[in-house]
């Protein structure tokens, strides 16, 4: 039996559970009063040595407590989630409400179109931030409102519902749908 292991000498994880305990006390800065006599017993029944008190005094030895501790990786990432987040939503909704316009259109290319939309979403934000974001927005709903607001009209269709239909299907090239 080896006796410099910790593992096998129940008395020495006593010994280091109860350093750990002061070191613990003393790293939260309970040093008032009320817990003298418990930091006194603690100190008593681990046989501490001042390096051990002097360690758990120094303040680069204490850890953050976890919920004011700094997580990089979402301070960095939670904005570029919550736009993209947006973009499926609002791609989600676009597909959802105007399916109907174009019923023949295969799912791979709907799936695509959100692939390629929220890469870019992405990519935008990872280069340009948030401006680019809101740029890559722009440059999505610019050619929409034009062609519904603007095109449609012009050719007598309106941009909304797509009434009439025949010429709505005349101006996509498609047969007159059946009634």
């Amino acid at each position: 039996m080896n006796k410099g292991r910790i593992a096998d000498n129940p008395a020495a994880i006593l010994r280091a559970t109860l350093k750990l305990k002061v070191i613990d006390v003393l790293s939260h800065g309970l040093k008032s009063s009320a817990h003298a006599p418990e930091l006194q017993k603690y100190k008593a029944e681990a046989n501490l040595d001042k390096s051990d008190i002097f360690l758990a005094l120094d303040p680069r030895c204490r850890q953050p407590p976890l919920w004011n501790a700094f997580n990089p990786i979402l301070f960095y990432t939670m904005p570029m989630l919550i736009s993209l987040f947006l973009m499926a939503i609002f791609l989600a909704a676009g597909n959802v409400a105007f399916w109907h316009f174009d019923p023949k259109q295969p799912l791979w290319r709907r799936l695509l179109k959100v692939f390629v939309s929220l890469t870019i979403t992405a990519l935008a934000w990872r280069y340009f931030g948030r401006l680019g974001v809101f740029i890559w927005f722009a440059v999505v709903l610019l050619p929409l409102i034009y062609v519904h607001a603007i095109w449609l009209p012009i050719h007598g269709v309106n941009g909304w519902t797509g009434e009439p239909r025949e010429k709505y299907h005349a101006l996509r090239g498609w047969p007159p749908p059946e009634r």
